[in-house]
């Protein structure tokens, strides 16, 4: 054990001695000792003195904690300035209750389709994901020094171009639900030597994070698809710093088209195509869900006022799509949130449906039996209130 200004420090025969900590990845080491300052986000004392914020400085705790399978892991955790830890769960409480998903099994569903697909994740000749993560990047703004966190993060889409821009000063904490996409998101850290990660399998819907650690939280495609959403988001607010923001994307809901799909493929799935689909993965259930409080801005808005966030700001724009094919476009959709559908339906309805698709989107390709479809996508960006 090594002492720092009356901190200590763990080194990293010490470290490697605990329990599951291989579960937080941590790039960043010196000779004799982790660089805990570029993983774990100092505290800031607000006093003018700046010592919390440099290297071996460390004010950090090691604390236990059960990952989703239910073995012990072990995590980084910066105290806050105040002293105060945010307990999972707990956090700012909005007055109106929004449509939450109440089946346990949704959870375990979306961990076991990401976790399958991690290895082929956006990686099947199609650009989503990545342009706009780092156009969410790019909105979101995030500056050298920062503590970020990546909510969903999945193979880093937008983990890798935020840690650039933060820098060496600062660092990138990534958590997601699905243990695979994580593995993956460690080894793709490690070949473009990325020091300024770290990675965690967490719920994101209850962070086990503490109070005011970052200052910024950010989520594409991921944050409103969590059960309780709008719960998750108040508790997102107790996470950021004074003057944190928060940014995230999402679909642009629309009364009479396909939840999450660009407008373009509403004709190429039928209703009655879907009707073997569980209740809470029927296109009804998903309106009620979600455009209750996504489709118009201003009801977004009133959500994260509650929530806690102020300068709420909504803007939609097109992020381009891009596939080499219509089957590649289809076997990229069995990669993604669209695995859930696919693996809900019946046999003879998958591959109806997929035959529909290819017809549907060969119609929409070149001459080189390529596509390219422009996806209307929310971005929406906010102040903490505190």
């Amino acid at each position: 054990m090594l002492q720092r200004a009356g901190v200590q420090v763990l080194e990293v025969n010490e470290l490697r001695d605990i329990v599951g900590f291989s579960r937080v990845v941590c790039l960043h080491h010196a000779a004799d000792q982790i660089d805990l300052r570029a993983h774990g986000f100092p505290s800031r004392t607000g006093n003018g003195d700046t010592s919390g914020d440099r290297v071996n400085n460390c004010c950090f705790s090691l604390r236990r904690r059960t990952s989703v399978s239910g073995a012990p892991r072990t995590a980084l955790h910066r105290p806050s300035s105040t002293g105060r830890t945010l307990v999972s769960g707990q956090g700012p409480e909005s007055q109106r209750q929004e449509p939450t998903v109440q089946d346990s099994s949704y959870k375990e569903q979306v961990t076991q389709a990401f976790d399958q697909s991690s290895s082929t994740y956006d990686r099947l000749g199609v650009e989503f994901f990545t342009p706009m993560g780092r156009r969410l990047v790019e909105i979101s703004e995030p500056v050298t020094g920062e503590r970020v966190l990546d909510i969903g993060c999945g193979r880093g889409a937008c983990l890798f171009p935020a840690a650039e821009k933060v820098g060496p000063q600062g660092c990138v904490h990534g958590i997601d639900i699905a243990p695979g996409m994580i593995e993956e998101a460690r080894k793709e850290a490690a070949e473009r030597g990325l020091r300024n990660i770290a990675l965690d399998v967490m719920d994101a819907e209850t962070p086990e994070l503490p109070a005011r650690s970052f200052d910024l939280v950010m989520g594409s495609y991921s944050v409103i698809f969590l059960p309780d959403a709008v719960g998750a988001l108040a508790r997102y607010a107790g996470i950021l710093d004074h003057g944190g923001r928060i940014a995230f994307t999402s679909p642009v809901f629309r009364a009479g088209t396909f939840p999450f799909l660009p407008p373009e493929f509403t004709p190429l799935i039928p209703q009655a195509l879907l009707e073997h689909l569980p209740e809470q993965w029927r296109p009804e259930a998903l309106v009620r869900r979600f455009n209750s409080w996504l489709e118009r801005a201003e009801d977004l808005v009133r959500t994260l006022e509650r929530c806690g966030y102020t300068s709420v700001a909504v803007t939609d724009e097109p992020v381009r799509m891009t596939a080499l094919s219509s089957e590649a476009w289809v076997d990229w959709s069995h990669t993604q949130g669209m695995r859930l559908l696919w693996q809900n339906l019946p046999q003879a309805q998958r591959t109806e449906l997929r035959a529909r698709l290819v017809e549907g989107l060969d119609k929409l390709s070149d001459a080189t039996g390529a596509l390219a479809i422009d996806v209307p996508v929310r971005f929406v960006t906010a102040r903490v209130a505190h």
